[in-house]
């Protein structure tokens, strides 16, 4: 005959258990869910800032939009984008480059490549006006 195990667990070990549980689910809606959410409502707001010529404003939403959700590509290029327009090169070209590990957009390259050619750097600007092409 086969002995019956004993599954009854302590019940302090049951309610830590559930506590933990209920933590790590808490983190993951608030991660997967509510980070992403609010970080759209800022890019739109940023968009609503750049179509009405307000270009600062419109870098604050972004920005805020990307600290909330990081692996944006479209976030992240509106951000850069919106340097550029700034004229703020240096801080557009490292977001706009950081865009491309996270989107495969036309208007990325051809950003990169207007940016690069305002700075001199035709070479730069032609490899990335040809990747904009291709």
């Amino acid at each position: 005959m086969i002995n019956k195990i004993n599954l009854l667990i302590n019940p302090k070990i049951k309610i830590i258990f559930f506590i933990i549980l209920f933590i790590v689910i808490v983190l993951l809606i608030d991660w997967l869910v509510i980070k992403p959410y609010i970080a759209e409502i800022y890019y739109f707001k940023g968009i609503v800032s750049n179509e009405k010529g307000s270009c600062i404003d419109a870098v604050s939403n972004f920005e805020s939009a990307a600290q909330l959700d990081p692996y944006n590509g479209r976030i992240l290029h509106a951000s850069g984008t919106s340097y550029f327009n700034l004229i703020i090169y240096d801080k557009g070209e490292n977001i706009l480059q950081k865009t491309k590990k996270y989107i495969v957009d036309v208007n990325t390259y051809d950003n990169l490549g207007l940016l690069y050619s305002r700075l001199k750097k035709y070479l730069k600007a032609e490899e990335e006006f040809k990747k904009a092409f291709i």
